[in-house]
């Protein structure tokens, strides 16, 4: 148990409370939607992408273990469908509702939550695996989402403006640039590391306490459903799902560890940010976040 008050105290609950006490300013009004709009925008524009640009470029990409992060991606790929599936046809959510629940049931909060407290709990060696999975969601989720999302909507100009709104996305331009500077060894200019590594810091603590205020407004008829459906996905079906497959397919060191860690994480913030991208309700989506965050503090202490 000393472990478990231990990892809670000194590592989960410090990153906890951000959003927390964002949540309780907004709920008293000394925040609001709009006050927190620059916050959120500076997060997602420029604070996510160079911190996922600097765990890109430092870390060693030789040393990825392909047999967990493949365990974790065909894990988490079919939880997504299967999430979508219900929320549409056992729930009623309508078809891109139902995408992006499924989206939000399994893409973890990596790196504004899952990071910071894998750093405090196992020191920089902690990086390399949430960077493996970041890479995967970022390349092949999201932008698979986002490609699908288009094709229900029915836009024009098909995958050419699915292909320019992707070019445009900043995280996704940090991503590109980042592996094509690991992958052919381009020298970076030290300063070049030191501004991402400066700006990312801002990365978790701005994201948290925007989406805390953001999520004060949600009506609490919202959680309920098939918002608690993706929560309880997210925070206890995915992460004994990976464990069991990992351990089934006799995977051990540090990466097959992490792998049921990251997977615990709460619902990230990126199906909201699409949802609000497309035009698409996001009170239950919204409310799925912040259950999970709620339950995965203390799942997260007890992986620990």
């Amino acid at each position: 148990m000393t472990g478990f008050f231990d990892a809670l105290t000194t590592a989960i609950l410090p990153v906890f409370f951000v959003p927390v006490v964002a949540y309780v300013l907004g709920w008293r009004g000394v925040f609001d939607r709009a006050s927190v709009e620059g916050i959120n925008r500076f997060a997602f524009t420029l604070a996510i992408p160079s911190v996922t640009f600097y765990l890109i470029v430092t870390a060693d990409v030789s040393a990825f273990a392909w047999g967990p992060m493949l365990t974790y991606f065909a894990c988490e790929l079919g939880l997504y469908a299967s999430t979508a599936l219900l929320a549409r046809f056992a729930f009623g959510v309508g078809p891109r509702e139902s995408l992006l629940l499924g989206m939000t049931a399994t893409f973890s909060n990596t790196v504004i939550f899952v990071l910071p407290i894998a750093r405090a709990l196992y020191g920089d060696a902690a990086s390399l695996p949430v960077v493996a999975i970041i890479t995967i969601d970022s390349t092949i989720v999201f932008a698979g989402t986002v490609i699908v999302m288009d094709i229900l909507d029915h836009r024009e100009g098909g995958v050419l403006k699915v292909l320019t709104m992707l070019a445009r996305n900043p995280l996704v331009v940090a991503l590109m640039m980042g592996a094509t500077v690991a992958g052919f060894r381009i020298p970076l200019h030290e300063g070049i590391v030191t501004y991402a590594r400066f700006v990312g810091g801002a990365a978790p603590p701005a994201s948290l306490f925007a989406l805390g205020v953001i999520m004060s407004s949600v009506p609490f008829s919202r959680f309920g459903g098939a918002s608690l459906l993706a929560a309880a996905v997210k925070v206890v079906a995915m992460p004994l799902i990976v464990y069991s497959v990992v351990a089934w397919r006799g995977e051990a060191g540090a990466w097959a560890d992490m792998m049921p860690m990251i997977a615990a994480g709460p619902c990230g913030a990126m199906a909201f940010v699409i949802a609000l991208r497309y035009g698409v309700a996001t009170d239950r989506i919204a409310a799925a976040i912040i259950m999970s965050t709620v339950a995965s503090t203390v799942i997260l202490a007890v992986l620990a």
